[in-house]
């Protein structure tokens, strides 16, 4: 896993210095490689990546199914956070306040930008100490011991 602290202080360069979506990406991408780390040791809920496309449906089913949907992205991520030992809540804040990312095989980040990320620096602390407290909750997770 990659220095998470190192990442941390790029990221709080590049929040000094007004690149505040830079410094949201740096967190995110540091959440996803501790999240991929965790993942190794522990069950977490994992839902498709893509979704087929409803739109041959009538409008009212459409909207039925994207609200299903909706509701079980949200209980994934409120029961990930609960295995992670994240309060929801927190997990909900950081993941609303940074952008969406997601690590390919070989760990090269796809980073989707919903907005511009132009939180005050009290919103950025907050994701920094989250991220600080996830990352240590990985390194005392229960790890099964090695078989054989």
């Amino acid at each position: 896993m990659k220095d998470i602290q190192a990442e941390v202080r790029e990221a709080k360069q590049a929040f000094k210095d007004g690149k505040k979506d830079e410094a949201f990406t740096k967190l995110a991408v540091a959440w996803a490689e501790v999240e991929r780390e965790f993942g190794k040791h522990a069950t977490t809920v994992s839902l498709p990546f893509s979704k087929p496309s409803f739109a041959a449906l009538p409008s009212e089913d459409r909207q039925y199914i994207e609200n299903v949907d909706t509701m079980l992205r949200l209980i994934a991520e409120t029961v990930n956070a609960q295995i992670f030992g994240i309060d929801p809540n927190k997990y909900a804040y950081f993941k609303s306040r940074t952008p969406n990312v997601t690590l390919a095989q070989d760990g090269r980040p796809y980073i989707t930008m919903s907005e511009h990320y132009d939180e005050p620096e009290v919103a950025f602390q907050a994701c920094v100490d989250i991220l600080i407290e996830f990352t240590e909750k990985e390194k005392t997770a229960f790890r099964p011991p090695a078989v054989g």
